[in-house]
């Protein structure tokens, strides 16, 4: 079967229940997911609309989910001073956590999650630690709110342990190793420049990554953390 061309952002997938859904995705923007399908008139209106901007907002706020919902929740912390007081970068590390969970349980009440089902997500999720243990962080916060909010009166999460991560830990590279990397990236290159920032600089990723010739003053580095 010949799958239909979208714009750049708009793509089809299974959901869980083997529904073809189509989705659009757009950088600073909650996914969102198209009510009509592909080849209507109502479709291209909807997409003219995701594209245009005008439909795509709105998903953040409450009003379009079921109150007391895991959506409700997620939509409400949003919108929250705690969330909107957070980083930019931040809040986009968050939302790419929350909004896969609420992709898969959003539809179902906050009220009936219990701890077995939280340790049920996680363990879901124990062949990658890392990802498992970060959704579990994540969970969390909103579960707090909740409590907060009045919309539970106790917090499912706690407990709940993560996955046990088995790992040595970072190799630490050898002088053999930098320089065989240096002979392949020279100091032109962005890599070479990256590897020498984070080798000489001694910052962590979060602030190298916004490091640039504001940071030179007078032939020296100078980062505010």
């Amino acid at each position: 079967m010949k799958m239909r061309q979208f714009p750049k952002g708009v793509g089809q997938y299974c959901d869980q229940h083997g529904k073809v859904r189509t989705r659009a995705r757009r950088k600073g923007w909650p996914t969102y997911y198209f009510k009509t399908d592909p080849g209507t008139d109502e479709f291209e209106a909807e997409l003219r609309a995701w594209i245009a901007g005008t439909i795509q907002r709105p998903e953040l706020g409450v009003t379009r989910t079921r109150h007391g919902s895991v959506s409700f929740l997620i939509a409400k912390y949003y919108r929250s001073a705690e969330f909107v007081g957070l980083s930019e970068s931040t809040k986009v590390t968050y939302k790419n956590i929350t909004e896969r969970f609420r992709e898969e349980h959003g539809d179902k009440p906050i009220a009936a999650l219990k701890r077995e089902h939280v340790r049920a997500i996680v363990a879901k999720r124990a062949n990658t630690p890392a990802a498992a243990n970060n959704l579990l962080r994540m969970l969390k916060i909103p579960m707090r709110f909740a409590v907060n909010e009045g919309l539970r009166s106790d917090d499912p999460t706690l407990g709940v342990r993560g996955v046990r991560n088995r790992t040595d830990g970072f190799h630490t590279w050898s002088e053999e190793e930098i320089a065989a990397f240096e002979i392949v990236y020279p100091p032109e290159t962005r890599a070479r420049l990256a590897f020498a920032l984070l080798l000489y600089a001694g910052q962590r990723r979060s602030d190298l990554i916004r490091m640039g010739r504001q940071n030179v003053r007078d032939g020296r580095i100078a980062v505010h953390q």
